[in-house]
């Protein structure tokens, strides 16, 4: 009954609003958006999503949405650098300490928007690294950064991204996707080591560390954190992965991405440092 209500109300502030997105209209997404994580078991949360997500993909054909920033609501929101579209991001968290993620893709045409709606589909997917999905099947994360590249002159695009793969454990990866028609392509042979390819890279390491992966622009390099075992651990056991502050990268050069071992990694200089007086000078 609760969510009839809600879709009724929000039915009603899209005909109030009329023919353009509203203020009054986010208030309602962010209301509906909010209730998901009051409730305590997960099949009303999933419920709750799943009733969302339908409103917000109507709210994102309006006039005027593509442009609206969406500030109240807190989800990853990124435009892309070539600014072809939208990603909207979000994930519920469950009582297995594993995740669910939603995702739209969101892109501009001459009259009204394309949408296209990612499907979790992370636990039935085997060799991941090596297995190309789709919107219907996603390895489901949310992302932080994406960086068009182009291969034999078509646009792909890398995705950064974080999963709180379980109770133990967390993941990064970094995702290829490629637009093909109203469909999306995860996953792509670009990725070089030791002459030998894969489609994407997924990381595993410990629920309490933290690993770095970022893309520095300037060098066309992904960086990332080495995970190594912690004490005797194997290398099976990634639970017990960390970094152990040495940095290995991706460098993109003619449409690949290649492995490079033991990188040095700096952080991007920042204004503060002018204040900074070296000791090694």
């Amino acid at each position: 009954m609760r969510y009839l209500l809600v879709i009724l109300l929000f039915i009603a502030s899209l005909s109030v609003q009329g023919q353009g997105f509203s203020d009054e209209l986010e208030k309602e997404l962010q209301t509906e958006f909010d209730s998901i994580y009051s409730y305590d078991s997960d099949d009303q949360k999933l419920a709750a999503a799943d009733e969302f997500i339908s409103n917000f993909m109507y709210a994102l054909t309006t006039p005027g949405a593509f442009n609206n920033p969406f500030s109240s609501l807190k989800m990853g929101k990124l435009l892309s650098p070539d600014e072809k579209f939208r990603l909207f991001n979000w994930n519920v968290n469950l009582k297995n300490g594993k995740e669910k993620y939603y995702a739209l893709i969101v892109k501009p045409k001459k009259k009204g928007v394309e949408i296209i709606q990612l499907n979790d589909f992370t636990d039935k997917i085997k060799n991941i690294e090596q297995t190309v999905l789709s919107n219907k099947k996603w390895f489901g994360a949310l992302y932080y950064e994406i960086i068009p590249f182009k291969k034999k002159g078509k646009t792909h695009y890398i995705l950064l991204g974080w999963d709180g793969h379980s109770s133990t454990s967390n993941k990064k990866v970094i995702e290829v996707m490629t637009f093909n028609g109203k469909n999306v392509r995860f996953g792509n042979s670009v990725f070089y080591h030791d002459k030998k390819s894969k489609k994407r890279i997924v990381f595993e390491y410990a629920e309490d560390a933290v690993m770095s992966l970022n893309y520095n622009k300037k060098k066309k390099t992904i960086f990332f954190s080495h995970l190594a075992p912690i004490g005797n651990h194997i290398d099976s056991e990634k639970a017990f992965f960390a970094p152990d502050m040495t940095f290995d990268a991706y460098l993109f050069k003619k449409g690949k991405w290649n492995f490079i071992d033991n990188i040095e990694h700096l952080r991007p200089a920042v204004k503060e440092d002018k204040d900074f007086n070296d000791p090694r000078k």
